[in-house]
């Protein structure tokens, strides 16, 4: 990250000032058509539901994969207990579209961690 100098601070708020959005949606598109990897990363994460990418633990009644609420406590990931699922499918597609890989992450953690 670079250090920023009062003069090179002001030359950034400058920058915002011309800020043009029609320009930056045009580079974003000729970005993202450039890094298309880097668009398929996170596309499981902007497209998924807006709960699924929450850690659970901090309410364990809400499904990781289809965002319902439940009035008892769900089932949780058994390996990383930090999803939690209103039923097996449920679990079994988010497996598959995101937390495969999510969970792997988390298992590498130190126990200490992982809370």
């Amino acid at each position: 990250m670079e250090n920023l100098t009062l003069e090179s601070y002001e030359a950034k708020i400058a920058e915002l000032d011309d800020f043009d959005a029609e320009t930056w949606k045009e580079e974003m598109g000729a970005w993202s058509q450039r890094n298309p990897d880097v668009i398929d990363a996170w596309k499981h994460i902007l497209m998924a539901p807006p709960s699924a990418s929450r850690d659970q633990s901090l309410d364990p009644r809400t499904c990781s994969y289809c965002g319902k609420a439940s009035a008892t406590k769900l089932s949780c990931c058994s390996r990383c207990k930090k999803q939690a699922y209103c039923n097996r499918s449920c679990q079994r597609k988010h497996w598959k579209k995101q937390h495969e890989r999510e969970c792997v992450k988390i298992e590498e953690l130190p126990t200490e961690d992982r809370k």
